[in-house]
Order: C-alpha cells, then sequence, then structure tokens
C-alpha cells in the first residue's frame, strides 16, 4: 500500500495546491481499493471470516461471504404533507431493500453476514447524495427537490418519482409495428412494438407499462389480445421463432437470405 500511495503522489504531481492534491490523491487512492475489493470478490474462495463484537462485547470470527455482483442504488421521492423527502434502496436482483437494513463501509454494504460492493456509478451518487443532503434529507421547496434530482439523474441511477410527478393512465387500443435492425452485427432482429396513445411500448407483455416522460407518469394499460396477434404472427415467419421469448426475434443473416425468406416475409 506504501507502494501505491507513493506512486498516486507523484501521478498527481502536476497538481500545485496542497489540498486539491491530497483530494485527488485520496479519489485515486479509493479507486484503487475498489478494483481490490472487486477482485477479491470474484475468486472463487469456499470460507471467508470477519470479526463480529458478541453480546458480551468480544470479538467474534464469523463466517461470511461476497455477493457476486456489484449492487445498484435506487432513489424513492416521498411526499408527506407539503414536505418532500428522498429514501435510498439497495438493489439486489429484483428486490429494493432500505439502505438503513445494511451496515455501509465506504461503497460496501453488509448485511447478514453477507458483504455487498456498490456499483461505481451508484457509489457515486449515493456518496454525493449522504455528502450534501444526509440520509434523513427533506424539503418544502420543489425547485430544491428538482435540483437534487436533477443532479442524481447525472449518475443515470433508478430515481422513483411516482409522489412527485404528476400521473396518468391511458387505456386504448394499440397501433403495432415491427422495428427491423441489426443485432451485433450478425443477426437480423425484428422486435415488435406497440404504440399507445403516441408511446412505444416494447419487450415482453406486462399488465401494466410505467413510463417517464418529461415531467409526468403515464402508467398504460397495455392490450394482451392485440399484442399477442403480432407477436404469434412474427413467430409464424419462421420455424426458429418459435422457441424465442425475449420480446423480440432473431436470424442470422445468412438464414435471412436462405431461400429468399426476408423478402418474402416483406411481401
Amino acid at each position: 500500500m506504501q507502494k501505491i500511495t507513493a506512486a498516486l503522489h507523484q501521478q498527481c504531481g502536476y497538481i500545485t495546491d496542497d489540498i486539491d492534491k491530497q483530494a485527488a490523491v485520496q479519489n485515486a487512492y479509493k479507486r484503487q481499493i475498489y478494483a481490490f475489493v472487486g477482485a477479491i470478490r470474484r475468486l472463487s474462495v469456499n470460507e471467508w471470516y470477519h470479526p463480529v463484537q458478541t453480546g458480551d462485547k468480544r470479538i467474534q470470527n464469523i463466517k461470511c461471504s461476497f455477493y457476486q455482483y456489484p449492487v445498484e442504488i435506487a432513489f424513492r421521492v416521498r411526499k408527506a404533507a407539503l414536505s418532500f423527502s428522498i429514501e435510498i434502496f439497495v438493489e439486489i436482483g429484483k428486490k429494493q431493500l432500505r439502505i438503513d437494513d445494511f451496515c455501509r463501509f465506504d461503497f460496501l454494504l453488509e448485511r447478514d453476514h453477507c458483504y455487498y460492493q456498490i456499483s461505481p456509478k451508484s457509489f457515486d451518487a449515493l456518496d454525493w447524495f449522504l455528502t450534501q443532503c444526509k440520509l434523513e434529507w427533506s424539503t418544502n421547496e420543489t425547485d430544491e427537490l428538482e435540483i437534487v434530482l436533477g443532479k442524481l439523474d447525472q449518475w443515470q441511477v433508478k430515481i422513483d418519482r411516482t409522489e412527485f410527478t404528476e400521473t396518468e393512465t391511458i387505456c386504448v387500443v394499440p397501433q403495432v409495428q415491427v422495428l427491423l435492425s441489426e443485432l451485433s452485427n450478425t443477426f437480423l432482429k425484428l422486435e415488435p412494438q406497440f404504440v399507445y396513445d403516441g408511446i412505444i411500448v416494447e419487450g415482453l407483455f406486462e399488465p401494466i407499462s410505467k413510463v417517464e416522460i418529461a415531467n409526468r407518469i403515464v402508467n398504460i394499460t397495455r392490450n394482451e389480445e392485440k399484442e399477442k396477434e403480432l407477436v404469434e404472427f412474427l413467430q409464424s415467419l419462421h420455424e426458429k421463432f418459435s422457441n424465442q421469448n425475449n420480446g423480440f426475434f432473431y436470424l442470422t443473416f445468412a438464414e435471412a437470405q436462405k431461400r429468399s425468406w426476408f423478402f418474402k416475409s416483406l411481401s
């Protein structure tokens, strides 16, 4: 670590201000540690242990583990009377858990003897928010809330604005269309799209899709029968499509050209 610290000081030698140099070294040092922990997390180790203080205040080594993948941080706006606050959640797979259910060690979170490494963008957003706004932050000013949310948007983290943003519901019969594109420069991709009152919806069917547009949230009640018609039609175009259930269909360019399949399908 002493060699790393010396190297970082040397790399930041162009910075003349001592305070700025120290901050740059600390940030670089943190990145080194983050990469080091990430490498440890991916190791195939059967048993990890960490020190835990027991009820009688003794320190005991308890078995622990690392979650295999980085986790994301999500934010949710809450409204109570005329006041707004922001809650913070940890996304683990499809689950969202409150961040105060974890013990936090900078970019590491621990819960039930399992450690979770926060992704770089989520850590930057979380670190900024807790430094500038604190965990129990709240405001009565919508302009102040929008400034905070605008800053968090820079890290492209998930923000649930439902309680702050105007909401509307759309329930109409969709127009249907198919988007043709390339996939990995190897495949022809056919993606069914459904246009609800001018809003394009893609992907596998779900009863309601939530779309954020400007300063409003639109809840789209999807028409399963109409969507199913287009999907089943596309599946009928090629034998390989019947086993593809990803919300789109694909063929290699060579397969699409066999027996003029592509041109016959368009006719």
